[in-house]
């Protein structure tokens, strides 16, 4: 048939990739916290949005929230990252995708953090 499979070249791991990517998890998760100001908001839509999974009690759905909450961050902090990698052609990420990721989740996770440093002046 003339198909060809056109194999892509095995990429190395690289510590400075492995280490952005533990920062970029490490820098989105005050989202997931309970002192997240988007906490609230989440914790009214999960029991309606997981009745399907079967996630059932109060400390699965708190749990969850923040698990969400998380990986909504993630998501939406690669966004930028993915329009730089597709601006400049590259099939792969590159160290500079990563970095503009990773101050992506930095800049999403300000309000928490400001939620987080109000709560310690509290008396």
């Amino acid at each position: 048939m003339g198909v060809t499979s056109a194999e892509a070249p095995a990429r190395r791991p690289s510590a400075l990739r492995a280490l952005l990517l533990a920062l970029i998890a490490i820098a989105a998760m005050p989202n997931g916290l309970y002192f997240s100001p988007f906490f609230d908001i989440v914790l009214f839509l999960i029991p309606r949005a997981s009745a399907p999974f079967f996630i059932k009690g109060q400390m699965a759905t708190f749990y969850f929230t923040g698990v969400m909450l998380w990986l909504l961050t993630m998501a939406l902090s690669g966004i930028p990252a993915a329009i730089w990698d597709r601006i400049r052609g590259l099939p792969y990420g590159s160290p500079a995708s990563l970095l503009i990721w990773l101050v992506a989740a930095m800049a999403l996770s300000i309000p928490s953090l400001l939620a987080f440093y109000e709560l310690l002046l509290e008396p």
